[in-house]
């Protein structure tokens, strides 16, 4: 799965695919079931020392490839392991469930009845439902964690020199006002920025010497208010509350209910309309 990103600032090429949870492991296991085409068994040693395998066997194409019996066999024991830890099961008979892959592989009728696999598969949904219960009330203790660290910082910047705070929460210190008119809330501004955590660590930035344009109605509250602060040549460093930025959801380099620090520097802009 994403992680979606609001219709906002380009987070510039360094996000990760977020995976909020595996496969289940039902799904892992038919997969593991249907792909593994050999019952090869060897040593890592052994099987890592066997000849790559002709392509041509696995695909119909020509050629070889380097992924080896151990490659693919590991692989596949890694990923169900990894799904039936992520589904809550740390403990399990591995004799057993290694008689049951290689009954399946071999072609074998499962040693489990109806009833028995029924049984099983509820037992799985209960651990998997009570993992992700877990998960979910460790995700909501570190949003109310990040959001009230978010108030404090707020709250005690609100003080700092120079900082103003508008009726929505957004705070900003005007460094340099620039001249003639200002942007409207729908114009399309272009810009040099950087944006850093209130820790200073930097998520993302115009390149040196580069600008960035966009519309303002595309971008996130803090900006769409506070760029129109500032006129041409103007610079502002901007306070976001999580509600004017990326709020619960964060990005993959945004923790969620995060406060956004921007320094923004409106080189030029132009109204919708033109």
């Amino acid at each position: 799965m994403t992680c979606a990103i609001m219709p906002a600032l380009k987070i510039s090429g360094r996000g990760i695919i977020v995976k909020y949870f595996k496969n289940s492991i039902l799904a892992m296991v038919l997969v593991v079931q249907s792909t593994c085409a050999s019952d090869h068994e060897a040593s890592p040693a052994s099987a890592q020392a066997t000849p790559i395998h002709s392509a041509e066997s696995a695909t119909g194409m020509t050629g070889e490839s380097s992924t080896s019996d151990w490659d693919i066999g590991y692989f596949f024991g890694y990923s169900l392991g990894n799904s039936l830890r992520a589904n809550g099961v740390s403990d399990i008979d591995e004799t057993t469930m290694m008689q049951g892959l290689k009954d399946a592989l071999a072609g074998r009728a499962s040693e489990l009845d109806a009833d028995q696999v029924r049984a099983v598969t509820e037992y799985i949904r209960a651990l998997r439902a009570h993992a992700v219960s877990e998960a979910n009330a460790l995700r909501a203790e570190k949003l109310e964690l990040e959001a009230e660290k978010s108030r404090l910082y707020l709250q005690a910047n609100a003080s700092q020199p120079g900082v103003k705070t508008t009726a929505s929460g957004l705070q900003y210190i005007i460094e340099n006002p620039g001249e003639g008119a200002r942007p409207a809330a729908d114009s399309v501004v272009e810009v040099t920025y950087r944006g850093s955590l209130t820790n200073g660590t930097e998520f993302d930035a115009t390149e040196p010497g580069m600008t960035a344009t966009f519309s303002l109605q595309y971008v996130i509250g803090g900006w769409s208010e506070g760029v129109p602060l500032i006129a041409r040549g103007g610079k502002v460093r901007l306070f976001v509350p999580p509600k004017m930025g990326y709020g619960e959801r964060g990005t993959p380099n945004i923790p969620p209910n995060a406060v956004l620090v921007f320094d923004v520097s409106l080189v030029d802009f132009q109204s919708s309309s033109q």
